[in-house]
């Protein structure tokens, strides 16, 4: 309590309005989440201080607390950082996501299963968070050629991890229509491209031709998983790890791309830079280390 008191004094002292806003950012960040909610109120520059640590990263474990969430202020929506969706997401849906333009500021998107949320709910939370998302997971979600567009131009700032893991790009023939993320790749994309991880596992539509364009334009992943991509032939994993020099780890796990451990081998001496492969011989999950 004294600790409290005594914060709260040193606030009001009208010097600590004009500290810069990371070190004010420090101060508020000791103070409970009951505090928070009352310094809200004092003025403008606690509004400001306490609103981006109270809605930063919110926690979204319940029906309501999503409820909720959708019903922020226009302007608190400017201060969350991190969206993740794992434990409401069967709750998540379009409707709720056309109360929530202003989440301009995301670092972090985690959608994993959100089945009910279509590309036109996607895709405009993708397009507005494109130049500052480091981490966008996107598994079990349907998504479009648009939204690929978007995740291409995330990849040359700062996204370096992806998982576009069971996703289904619409419109498509069938389940099991190729694509070779051409919407998400430019010119551009070869020099500029920052992913570092990649998850394409339980993908029907990546072939050879995909990973292909992956080990084209790439050039800094380190990480990529393909486990069930069963289009891909060993021509086209030659060229992914002979491509990329910093690829450190390839996860080819349940597709039969290899027929043996010496192939494995293979591979590995092959490579520019490849530490781990993983992959499936005879029904058994095996792991070489370089």
């Amino acid at each position: 309590m004294r600790t409290r008191c005594f914060f709260f004094f040193l606030m009001l002292n009208p010097i600590m309005e004009r500290l810069p806003f990371e070190i004010s950012i420090k101060l508020f960040s000791l103070l409970s989440t009951r505090d928070l909610c009352e310094a809200t109120c004092v003025n403008q520059h606690w509004n400001v201080a306490a609103s981006s640590i109270l809605y930063k990263c919110p926690l979204l474990q319940t029906p309501r607390q999503l409820s909720l969430f959708a019903q922020i202020a226009d302007r608190a929506q400017a201060h969350v950082h991190h969206l993740d969706l794992t434990r409401v997401y069967e709750h998540a849906t379009d409707k709720m996501f056309l109360r929530l333009h202003y989440l301009t500021h995301l670092k972090h998107i985690n959608l994993s299963k959100c089945t009910h949320l279509t590309p036109a709910a996607i895709y405009p939370l993708i397009q507005s968070n494109a130049y500052q998302l480091h981490t966008l997971i996107l598994a079990n979600c349907t998504i479009s050629n648009d939204i690929l567009h978007w995740i291409g131009k995330a990849t040359r700032h700062h996204l370096q991890f992806l998982d576009l893991s069971n996703t289904m790009i619409k419109p498509c023939v069938s389940i099991d229509t190729a694509n070779h993320l051409d919407s998400m790749f430019d010119t551009t994309t070869i020099i500029k491209a920052n992913l570092r991880h990649l998850d394409l596992s339980y993908c029907t539509w990546v072939n050879g031709q995909t990973v292909e364009n992956i080990a084209q334009c790439l050039p800094n992943l380190e990480h990529i998983i393909l486990q069930w991509c069963n289009q891909i032939k060993l021509k086209s994993i030659d060229i992914l790890v002979q491509k990329l020099g910093c690829l450190d780890t390839i996860d080819i796990r349940h597709i039969e791309t290899i027929a043996n451990t010496t192939q494995a081998c293979v591979i590995m001496e092959n490579a520019l830079s490849l530490k781990k492969i993983l992959f499936t011989y005879k029904t058994i999950s095996t792991e070489i280390v370089s």
